[in-house]
Parts: C-alpha cells; structure tokens; sequence
C-alpha cells in the first residue's frame, strides 16, 4: 500500500519538487538579470546593486507573498504544486515566512536538511517539518 500524507494525498515525488526549485532559481536569475540591467540605467549605480535588489524583491515575492497567498512559488505553480499546512488548511502569509526561512536552514549545512526527503514516506524536508507544512498535487495540476 502506497502511503499518504496527513491529509491523505500521495506525497509528491521528489523530482517534481527539485524541477521546481530548479525553475525557482532560472525565473529568479532572469528577474535578477533583467532588474540588474534596467535599474544600473538610473536608480543604482551598478548593474550588482540592481541584481541585489532585484533578487531580494523577487525572492520577497515569490517565497513569502506566492507562496502565502497562492500555496505555490512560481516554479510549484508551474509544476502544478502546492503547499499546505499539515492539516491540509492553505498557507496564510506568517506560515510561508517561516517555511522560507526554514529552507534557508535547510540549505546551509551542504544541503543536508533537503535529505529527509529521500527517507521519509511523507517527502518532509526540515523546512516543512519546522513550519508544518507539505507539499501536494494542486487540483487540475499537471498529470504524474
């Protein structure tokens, strides 16, 4: 028997999770690249000073505000996914800051914290399992 999540979704296969990282961090370096080129053209002096801030609006966006308001960064939403809380409830804002803040912890000692989801029949990483959350299938989501 196959096992579920708490809210009774088959939990999402692994490669659907990292293809949408991966897509996280391709549209974050186009918006970095395009946010770089235009504001180093007045608001700051170089083309780093735009990236930077174009980086730290887009990951504002995109990790805190998408992800809270829609349960899905962009590369999720591509991927047709979505993150709940444990209790299968959507994401409010609070929640997606501390989710986002927990990948960070999940990232920093050489990625170790993205591990448990090789190991754990629900696909937890350390980020959903500090802020409670999970991540599914959205309805009408893209097939497998």
């Amino acid at each position: 028997m196959e096992s579920k999540t708490p809210n009774d979704k088959k939990p999402v296969f692994i490669g659907r999770r990292l293809s949408a990282v991966a897509l996280d961090f391709f549209y974050s370096y186009v918006f970095q690249a395009l946010g770089g080129w235009l504001l180093s053209h007045g608001v700051f002096a170089s083309f780093l000073a735009g990236a930077a801030f174009s980086g730290t609006l887009y990951w504002i966006i995109n990790w805190v505000y998408f992800l809270g308001m829609t349960g899905a960064t962009l590369g999720k939403h591509t991927l047709g996914l979505r993150v709940v809380q444990n209790n299968g409830r959507p994401l409010d804002v609070l929640v997606a800051m501390k989710r986002s803040l927990a990948w960070v912890f999940s990232l920093i000692p050489l990625g170790l914290g993205f591990l448990p989801v090789f190991f754990s029949s629900d696909r937890k990483t350390f980020h959903d399992w500090i802020a409670g959350t999970l991540v599914e299938r959205q309805k009408g989501g893209l097939p497998g």
